[in-house]
């Protein structure tokens, strides 16, 4: 969908836009239905909070992309990546496909018998490098940082129980 402006005219994407307002207003819909209930929700949908304040803040970027300006035949705003010549799909059976999908499948069988913090700071680690990170404090630091960090906005800021640790 296009609107035509004295300059130019706005393109608009509506794919995406439609299908990120259908599932913004479904989850606020569900968070807003399980907090009127007296106890504040069953402890299974503890995550739908974390989840609406996650595609409230990313709302306005999917809306960002999916808008293109363009004044007199030059493009101003361009949202779309430009794909590289060189670049091009190689496939579910990519190496680097397989890998992300075998070690998020490691770690969630890591999350159920060693709790959050050690499988957490294992798979940040082991992507980190496969993805070219040879600094050694990087390789530490960052899932360690990491995983304190998410641990600690779960807990403290939206009061989400997540088991640290497996004892």
């Amino acid at each position: 969908m296009y609107f035509k402006t004295r300059k130019g005219r706005i393109e608009i994407d509506l794919s995406p836009l439609l299908l990120s307002t259908g599932i913004l207003i479904w989850a606020l819909y569900y968070y807003f239905s399980t907090v009127r209930t007296p106890d504040g929700g069953a402890e299974s949908v503890l995550f739908i909070r974390p989840l609406t304040i996650f595609l409230a803040v990313c709302f306005p970027f999917v809306v960002r992309g999916c808008i293109r300006v363009i004044v007199h035949d030059k493009v101003i705003i361009e949202t779309k990546p430009q794909a590289d010549k060189n670049d091009k799909d190689r496939g579910f059976l990519d190496k680097r496909r397989l890998f992300f999908t075998l070690s998020l499948f490691v770690y969630t069988i890591g999350l159920t018998f060693l709790g959050y913090f050690i499988p957490s700071v294992l798979f940040v680690s082991s992507v980190c490098f496969y993805l070219g990170v040879r600094n050694l404090w990087l390789l530490i630091g960052l899932p360690i940082f990491l995983a304190a960090f998410v641990s600690v906005v779960f807990k403290g800021l939206i009061h989400v129980p997540v088991p640290i640790w497996p004892w």
